[in-house]
């Protein structure tokens, strides 16, 4: 039985190893692994606790930070990621709260400037250009008020 255990506690800490998870996600993938020993896989997540190798609230904090700095990602796009890593809607959304607003405005923009980019050879009139903008930005989690916003601000600009 302690075998089982422990092998359940070295494959937990390989996982680790290889990167940071929510409590979730290492239970999913241990019992992926173990589904017949839910128990010992409870009692080795407890053991990651309070040892502080799992933490889901600095895994949120960390995984959200690399997903708006260095992925250029949108609120939604967070908001997505964070519930695909099993992390709880209470603090997903307390996670997001504490998103700098500068950041999504510099994605956004950055967004907005490939998608320029892209559309500039089509022969689009200035509705189909916003059209196709607002859908584009929209599908990658940015608010509707804000790429209208941005839309207005910028395709104004050019006119």
């Amino acid at each position: 039985m302690e075998d089982k255990y422990q092998h359940i506690k070295d494959k937990a800490m390989y996982l680790h190893s290889r990167r940071m998870h929510s409590v979730g996600e290492m239970r999913v993938k241990l019992l992926r692994s173990f589904s017949d020993q839910s128990h010992d896989i409870e009692r080795v997540i407890s053991l990651l606790l309070e040892k502080k190798i799992l933490d889901d609230i600095y895994f949120a904090r960390a995984f959200t930070r690399e997903l708006v700095e260095y992925r250029g990602a949108s609120i939604g796009k967070v908001r997505k990621k964070l519930y695909e890593r099993h992390i709880a809607k209470e603090l997903c959304e307390a996670t997001i709260a504490e998103i700098d607003e500068e950041n999504i405005t510099k994605n956004l923009k950055a967004d907005f400037e490939k998608a320029i980019e892209s559309l500039r050879y089509k022969e689009l009139d200035s509705y189909e250009l916003r059209e196709k903008l607002l859908q584009r930005l929209i599908r990658k989690g940015f608010s509707f008020e804000e790429v209208k916003a941005l839309c207005h601000q910028e395709l104004c600009k050019e006119e």
